[in-house]
């Protein structure tokens, strides 16, 4: 016996709220939870297949598993005019590509004193710069918008394991009426003002992630990949300062910083794909049909973004990052993956 089901949930909220989100994140996140609050501890089942939006279990019993999980009806609202109409808070978590078209669509359908907050992490390139998402948001709809960022695995966050985040806002109350939000009993968040510097860290610490995917392909141990993670928050550290102007290092240390850093080089697709990459010789492209249910792996976009910022400004520039430049040059297969360690031994922070 098989048997495909989603959870519903009814979510009351106290102002109007949209939530214009992935429909893959939102399905695994959903799908991970139905899995383990609802199927594990009330049914003898072996769960013998996964998707994005589908789980195929083998379930060894015979009461009526389908009556047990009678569900109340929900609808969803396809038009996203017709989702945010009347809306004054709006929260992005969607792929960082999609989001200035969403907005040129929501634009004359919010409300004028609308606030958002962010959850993309990623940059929109231009010709002269890398601009961050909530300003995406921001010039896009005219609107306040900051950013949600954290050591946050939706599988583990689905569990209802401890985890924590970083909501920065320029307006400290957007940032209580976000923690008010998202803050549940497991799920704990701290609020600061540098959207810029937190946003930073949540695009830049996937390419170090790769990296470290690389570290595990060779071999490597945890000395190496604790090298590769701190020359990274170093570089990242000194790119936000550089690019963005983010002198207040103290972000860092947040929940958005090293502990989402950490999180990614540790766990989740990025090292994964990384040491597949290195071991197979197969295209990033390739990995993800194979690997990511439809999902999309961001560090090596993000890293390519990263190097042509660094090379327009000149060589000077591109030996101040030599690991973002050594992870770029092996995602495009420009360099071995062995070669990396050659790129770092000369890093500015050892000189």
């Amino acid at each position: 016996m098989s048997v495909v089901k989603c959870r519903q949930a009814q979510v009351t909220w106290d102002k109007p709220t949209v939530v214009v989100a992935a429909l893959l994140d939102l399905a695994k996140y959903y799908m991970f939870q139905f899995h383990y609050t609802v199927m594990k501890p009330n049914f003898d089942c072996e769960l013998i297949y996964s998707d994005t939006d589908s789980f195929l279990y083998n379930i060894h019993q015979s009461s009526d598993v389908f009556t047990a999980l009678a569900v109340n009806k929900a609808v969803a609202v396809p038009d996203v005019k017709e989702a945010v109409k009347g809306s004054n808070l709006l929260v992005f978590v969607l792929p960082h590509q999609f989001v200035k078209r969403t907005c040129e669509a929501i634009k004359d359908s919010i409300q004028e004193n609308a606030t958002a907050i962010s959850l993309c992490k990623g940059f929109e390139i231009t010709e002269t710069e890398l601009l961050i998402i909530s300003d995406v948001v921001r010039q896009t709809l005219n609107i306040r918008c900051g950013a949600l960022m954290g050591a946050n695995l939706a599988g583990e966050i689905a569990k209802e394991q401890f985890a924590e985040a970083t909501i920065a806002t320029s307006v400290e109350a957007d940032g209580k009426l976000f923690q008010q939000l998202f803050n549940r009993p497991m799920f704990r968040c701290a609020c600061v003002s540098d959207v810029t510097a937190v946003e930073v860290c949540g695009a830049l610490k996937n390419i170090v992630g790769v990296g470290a995917g690389f570290v595990d392909a060779l071999g490597m141990g945890n000395n190496t990949k604790c090298a590769v993670i701190r020359l990274g928050l170093m570089e990242m550290m000194s790119f936000a300062e550089e690019f963005y102007n983010c002198k207040d290092r103290s972000v860092f240390f947040e929940s958005c910083g090293v502990a989402d850093l950490v999180t990614t080089c540790y766990g989740g697709r990025h090292p994964k794909l990384g040491r597949l990459f290195v071991e197979t010789g197969k295209s990033f492209e390739e990995l993800e049909k194979e690997h990511l249910n439809g999902q999309k792996l961001q560090g090596h976009q993000t890293a390519a973004k990263v190097y042509k910022i660094l090379e327009k400004k000149g060589p000077k520039a591109l030996e101040k990052y030599p690991l973002f430049v050594a992870i770029y040059k092996v995602s495009v297969n420009q360099i071995a993956a062995e070669q990396l360690f050659e790129c770092l031994q000369m890093h500015p922070e050892h000189l």
